[in-house]
């Protein structure tokens, strides 16, 4: 009965308060404008607390951290605060980029100042409020380790630090890092491929994340290159880094486009030098999206004689092995594995551009071309590939070229596949 009375007592009160228009503690009943303006006319900050329903960690932030007495003397002194339901107010969950709750904002002067995101015992929030009372931020400490990695000369730094602000949710912060780094590393030596195998990954994922940083990093990819006509070729490092990066960030797409915008009035893409070392790396690229596009006509009339432009893939073949010999052995065997790569897969889609637009003599002599210079399974099975894709049979032609893969070691159940 006594528990009875006692709650009772308690909604009367909240009834009574209500009317009275009575602040709840530790929450002010002003709405977010109104606070916000009386917050900065006293001189204190707002702290917006960003809660959901049926969250226990919100529950615990209000009883353990809160509604302590010396959390609530300072809030007394230093802060006006609010709670916000994030299923009631998707407009400023969005605007302010709450991703869990809790997470509470600190505000000064109506610009977002900190924030915590998660549950904070009321030791933890004191020394922040210590912090905060003093026009600290909690993680004050980083920014000026980052605010001085920006004068240093040290990448691996500054690409540690980007990502430990992102963790703290300082997203403008670590995307001027990661901008910086990547204009940066162009030319260090020891990030030629931690560029792409570490930064570029990162840098995609905190893209997704951040907007802003997302629309300045897509506008500089854009502008090396970009989509405008231009009568000077790419040269072949700008060129990599650019087709590189635009397959990290989804946007291959840009590459047809660029094709597009570029092409003379035949279709030809820099007939003059299609057939140089740099050319012959561009417009392979521009081939391969084409024919994965399902346009190999246009594909094959890049060039104006597919004959010549393979045996100019050969020769670009052959320079770049005379240029891996002295490289120790393995990055050596490595490189050349790239390179034959890139022979095959050049040499592939140049047959199969040329039979699925009837070109068949034409065909067979880059068959012949290719197994004379690389003479090994992997050519033989990237023929079928895409002899198969570009004429949707299974010649008997392409079952002898699997044969002899398979007879010299070489597997290829998704090949055979298709075959049958």
């Amino acid at each position: 009965m006594t528990t009875l009375i006692r709650l009772m007592a308690l909604v009367m009160l909240s009834a009574t308060c209500l009317a009275n228009g009575t602040d709840f503690w530790p929450y002010s009943r002003l709405d977010y404008e109104a606070a916000s303006t009386k917050a900065t006319a006293e001189g204190k900050y707002l702290l917006v607390h960003f809660t959901s329903y049926y969250s226990a960690s919100n529950k615990r932030l209000v009883k353990d951290t809160l509604d302590k007495k010396r959390v609530r003397e300072w809030m007394d002194k230093h802060a006006i605060a609010i709670q916000l339901n994030v299923d009631e107010n998707d407009a400023r969950v969005t605007r302010f980029k709450i991703k869990a709750t809790p997470t509470m904002v600190v505000f000064k002067n109506g610009k977002e100042f900190d924030r915590h995101v998660g549950y904070v015992n009321s030791i933890k929030f004191m020394r922040w409020a210590k912090l905060l009372a003093k026009g600290e931020r909690m993680n004050g400490e980083l920014l000026r380790r980052a605010e001085k990695a920006i004068k240093g000369s040290d990448l691996d730094e500054r690409f540690a630090i980007a990502k430990e602000l992102v963790a703290t949710e300082l997203m403008e912060e670590a995307g001027q890092h990661y901008l910086a780094l990547w204009e940066l590393c162009r030319h260090d030596k020891d990030w030629a491929e931690k560029r792409w195998t570490e930064l570029l990954p990162e840098l995609v994922t905190f893209c997704r994340q951040h907007l802003g940083t997302q629309l300045r990093f897509i506008k500089y990819l854009e502008a090396p290159i970009g989509h405008k006509k231009s009568p000077y070729l790419p040269t072949y490092e700008l060129w990599q880094e650019w087709t590189r990066t635009c397959s990290g960030f989804g946007k291959r797409d840009y590459i047809v486009k660029w094709y597009q915008a570029n092409r003379d009035e035949n279709g030809y893409l820099y007939k003059e030098h299609a057939y140089s070392t740099p050319g012959v790396y561009m417009v392979s690229e521009v081939m391969l999206e084409l024919e994965m596009a399902g346009f190999r006509k246009e594909a094959i009339g890049l060039v104006e004689d597919p004959k010549a432009f393979g045996r100019a893939l050969i020769r670009t073949y052959r320079e770049s092995l005379t240029e891996t010999e002295s490289l120790e052995e393995g990055l050596r065997i490595a490189v050349r594995k790239n390179f034959e790569a890139d022979l095959t897969r050049g040499m592939g889609l140049l047959y199969g551009c040329l039979l699925a637009t009837d070109k068949f003599y034409a065909a067979n002599e880059i068959s012949a071309d290719l197994l004379g210079a690389l003479d090994d399974p992997q050519s033989r099975l990237m023929l079928v590939t895409f002899g198969i894709r570009a004429t949707q049979t299974s010649h008997r032609y392409f079952w002898r070229l699997l044969r002899e893969a398979e007879a010299a070691g070489a597997t290829g159940p998704s090949i055979r596949q298709a075959l049958e």
